[in-house]
C-alpha cells in the first residue's frame, strides 16, 4: 500500500520518477489531512502539520495558537437524564484554538472542540451543581468564567 493516496510507485529497479511522488500525490495527501483534521474538528483554515519519520513539522504562524484565549461567557446548565446536565455557554472572544474544558463542581472534567458552545456530560454524582468553562490554546489557558446557575443532580 502506498502512503501516498492515488500514486502508485515505479516497479522495483525503475528509475522513472525515482520513487518520488507527483506533485498531485502531495496535493490528494495535503487535501486527506485536511479532511480529516475537519472531521476531527480542527481549524482547517491553518495548514496541517506535515509527518516525516519520527518528526512533526508545525507552522509557528498561528497566533491563536500562541496568545491567550477569552473568558467563555458565563454557562448555563439544564438537567438531563439520571446523572446528567448540559451545558452551553458563549464562545469566547478570541476563541481558543485546542479545546474548552467544562469543569463541574463534583465530578470529572470533559473536554470539547474549540469550535462547540455546548456540552452533555454523564456521571455526575447526586446533588447540587455548579459548572464553570475555560478556554484552552497550545500554551496558555483562559481564565475560568463564572460559574453556571445550580442544578440538583439526580
Amino acid at each position: 500500500m502506498s502512503e501516498w493516496p492515488g500514486y502508485t510507485p515505479p516497479a522495483s529497479g525503475s528509475s522513472a520518477n525515482c520513487g518520488t511522488p507527483p506533485l498531485s500525490s502531495y496535493v490528494n495527501r495535503e487535501a486527506a489531512i485536511k479532511a480529516q483534521y475537519a472531521a476531527d474538528g480542527a481549524d482547517v483554515s491553518q495548514e496541517p502539520p506535515q509527518y516525516y519519520g519520527n518528526y512533526t513539522i508545525q507552522k509557528r504562524n498561528e497566533p491563536e495558537g500562541h496568545g491567550t484565549p477569552g473568558v467563555p461567557g458565563t454557562p448555563v446548565a439544564t438537567l438531563g437524564g439520571a446523572g446528567t446536565a448540559t451545558v452551553t455557554w458563549a464562545a469566547s472572544v478570541p476563541p481558543p484554538s485546542l479545546s474548552y474544558v467544562i469543569k463541574p463542581s463534583t465530578g470529572a472534567a470533559k473536554t470539547v472542540k474549540p469550535t462547540a458552545t455546548s456540552a452533555t456530560l454523564t456521571g455526575l454524582a447526586a446533588g447540587a451543581t455548579t459548572f464553570t468553562v475555560q478556554a484552552v490554546n497550545n500554551l496558555s489557558s483562559s481564565a475560568a468564567s463564572a460559574a453556571s446557575n445550580s442544578v440538583t443532580v439526580t
